[in-house]
């Protein structure tokens, strides 16, 4: 028990060098007309192009089905990794994808995710705002 309490902790208090480092942009990905409820948000670095995933609301899915996360650059999307809702607190650590970012969705894909998106299964989405 004293373990998994000092594992969250550390959990916790990386998450906090990551929302509260000026260097992170938040994107907050707000649902889409197929998944209105859902909510997640992502904390983005241009400079070390890190991406960091914080689930707020979305559906469980069945074993052959992943979240995919994409960044939109340059008009193209780039796969920033898959995971699933369910097994994870706190955020989570995404694939780095370069500079450039306009734009985050994420949409639901076949178990290990696909090399494009499926548009019809966007669950939520949000642009960047630079400030």
């Amino acid at each position: 028990d004293y373990n998994r309490v000092n594992q969250r902790l550390d959990q916790i208090e990386n998450d906090l060098k990551v929302i509260d480092n000026p260097d992170f942009v938040k994107v907050v990905m707000s649902g889409t007309n197929i998944a209105p409820e859902s909510m997640a948000s992502v904390y983005w670095n241009e400079k070390s192009t890190e991406v960091y995933l914080s689930i707020q609301n979305m559906k469980e899915l069945t074993q052959e089905s992943q979240y995919q996360l994409w960044a939109i650059i340059d008009g193209k999307p780039i796969d920033a990794g898959v995971f699933d809702p369910t097994t994870t607190a706190g955020l989570i650590k995404m694939k780095d994808i370069g500079k450039g970012a306009i734009k985050f969705a994420v949409t639901i894909e076949p178990r290990g995710g696909k090399s494009s998106p499926t548009l019809e299964t966007m669950q939520v989405a949000g642009d960047v705002i630079k400030g």
